[in-house]
């Protein structure tokens, strides 16, 4: 589980620190796509004021999507290895929501609403599945995978 934390913290420096893609809006959204690798996709939709949306993929056909709508949102995905996917859904403000995978074929999903969510996954191996939801306020999930073939879900309503 440290690890797991070490690496999260790492994602978000790596992403900060490097870049390829970047816009900054007229309504304070900042969105920032770095990829490393064939074949990756990553789209960011931001709607609202203040958001701040990070991906950064390396290796080969990941793919990665980021819908922010509300105020004062942050999302960061960290995606290494082949054919992983994740969907980050925000609506609402002050959400916090973060993805770290290093594997093959592994699935997250984060969806938020409410006010001050914070949804953490981490994914290591291949063919894992996790989701989070979360609709209420001051909500904070941790999913942490290690192996193959794992699945969880964690709902907070």
């Amino acid at each position: 589980m440290k690890k797991l934390f070490i690496l999260l913290a790492v994602a978000l420096l790596v992403v900060g620190m490097s870049g390829m893609a970047a816009a900054n809006g007229s309504d304070g959204n900042f969105a920032k796509v770095d990829q490393d690798g064939w074949g990756n996709d990553a789209l960011v939709n931001q709607t609202g004021e203040d958001h701040i949306g990070l991906i950064y993929q390396d290796g080969w056909g990941n793919d990665s999507d980021l819908y922010q709508d509300g105020d004062d949102n942050f999302a960061i995905v960290k995606s290494m290895g082949e054919f992983n996917s994740v969907s980050q859904y925000q609506d609402g403000d002050d959400l916090l929501a973060s993805v770290y995978q290093d594997g093959f074929a592994n699935k997250a999903e984060q969806y938020q609403t409410g006010e001050d969510n914070k949804s953490f996954i981490g994914q290591l191996g291949c063919f894992n599945f996790a989701r989070t939801d979360q609709t209420d306020e001051d909500d904070f999930a941790i999913i942490s995978q290690n192996g193959a073939g794992n699945s969880a879900t964690i709902n907070q309503y």
